[in-house]
């Protein structure tokens, strides 16, 4: 029987998951928005085997829906849920246009908390 993680895979279509790449014994991906004018990346070192990194700018944006007057139509750029084996996690990264600084934030589900990369992860 599939777990949870493995029925995300196959629901996922390919061109919306980022490549998780291996590098000195550590899973990483590197973010950033093609539409950035200023190549801006930030790297995320430490992703647990079980993980996996989807880019939300492939699904259909809110606006058919809502109104997007009030914020309700901002969305995470990209979308990390992982199974550590003891926890899951899922974190929403959002692009500096949504808090107008110039590095990329990550908030960890609805909390509403967010956070700045530190400099050892680009």
């Amino acid at each position: 029987m599939l777990d949870e993680m493995d029925i995300l895979h196959e629901m996922i279509r390919e061109n919306a998951k980022v490549s998780i790449e291996e590098s000195n014994g550590r899973r990483q991906v590197t973010l950033g928005e093609p539409r950035d004018s200023e190549g801006r990346k930030v790297k995320i070192s430490g992703l647990p085997d079980d993980a996996i990194v989807i880019n939300a700018d492939e699904f259909p944006a809110p606006d058919a829906v809502f109104t997007c007057r009030k914020g309700e139509c901002k969305r995470a750029d990209f979308i990390i849920i992982a199974d550590t084996g003891k926890k899951r996690v899922i974190l929403c990264c959002y692009g500096s246009r949504y808090f107008g600084g110039s590095v990329p934030h990550t908030g960890r589900g609805n909390r509403g908390t967010s956070r700045q990369p530190d400099s050892a992860h680009g």
